[in-house]
């Protein structure tokens, strides 16, 4: 019941913890500041881990909420050039990180260990959303808007496509409920999806009142179901709350 926030505008982590109506906020860590915090995702043991674009490196939290380490030990050889988005894979052994200046997603362990390089081809320049789906790689170019998969040893696996969804700015997968969530811009609306691309249902309006957004560039859906709806154009983070209508929020 904690929500961390990655917040390149102000260059900190923000947490806020709703079970105790507490807020923290980290600026630095190893007595490094953040620089461009980006990519940040949680492991099913409550691990957060953060992406800095500037400084290189993945930074984790403990369960408790404190910091932990840096992924890739500091007097290590820089294995990431401008790190971008973070995946982990379904049996959280591997924390996949997108590398755009390299153009390739780098597969590491727990410990910070290069397992593996995935080549992306040019299309995909500029990744800026991951998600592992079905043991497979979600990577959502971020120029193009494309979104292609691939095996976790990069044997690439086609191109997803939703209908009526030409540039998708975000994405993510809703594993317990078993659908895709995408941001549709063209309609300003989030739009759910199954794995097969069928449409399930839609939420969301263009505006800028305080429930309505502009740009979506990020989606998380928490373990109850709340959807929440990063809109950076307008500074903040949307939360919707599932209904008892399937496919709605």
């Amino acid at each position: 019941n904690r929500v961390w926030i990655s917040d390149s505008g102000t260059l900190s982590v923000h947490v806020f913890d709703l079970d105790g109506g507490t807020y923290r906020e980290f600026r630095r860590v190893d007595g490094i500041p953040f620089q461009q915090p980006a990519g940040i995702v949680a492991d099913r043991a409550g691990r957060i881990y953060v992406v800095d674009a500037i400084i290189g490196n993945v930074f984790v939290f403990d369960e408790n909420g404190d910091y932990d380490r840096p992924l890739i030990p500091l007097r290590a050889p820089r294995l990431l050039e401008g790190p971008s988005a973070i995946a982990i894979s379904e049996d959280g052994a591997t924390i996949f990180v997108a590398d755009p200046p390299k153009n390739v997603v780098v597969a590491l362990n727990r410990e910070g260990e290069e397992l593996g390089i995935i080549p992306l081809p040019p299309e995909l320049s500029g990744a800026s959303e991951m998600s592992v789906v079905n043991n497979q790689i979600y990577v959502l170019g971020a120029i193009q808007h494309r979104v292609q998969m691939f095996s976790p040893a990069g044997k690439p696996g086609g191109e997803m496509h939703w209908d009526g969804i030409l540039v998708p700015t975000a994405f993510t997968w809703d594993a317990e409920r078993r659908h895709f969530l995408v941001a549709n811009p063209r309609l300003s609306v989030v739009e759910l999806l199954t794995d097969e691309g069928q449409a399930l249902g839609a939420f969301g309006q263009l505006g800028d009142g305080v429930d309505q957004m502009r740009h979506v560039d990020g989606i998380h859906v928490d373990a109850h179901g709340s959807v929440y709806v990063v809109d950076s154009h307008e500074g903040k983070v949307l939360v919707f709350a599932k209904t008892d209508k399937p496919g709605m929020h």
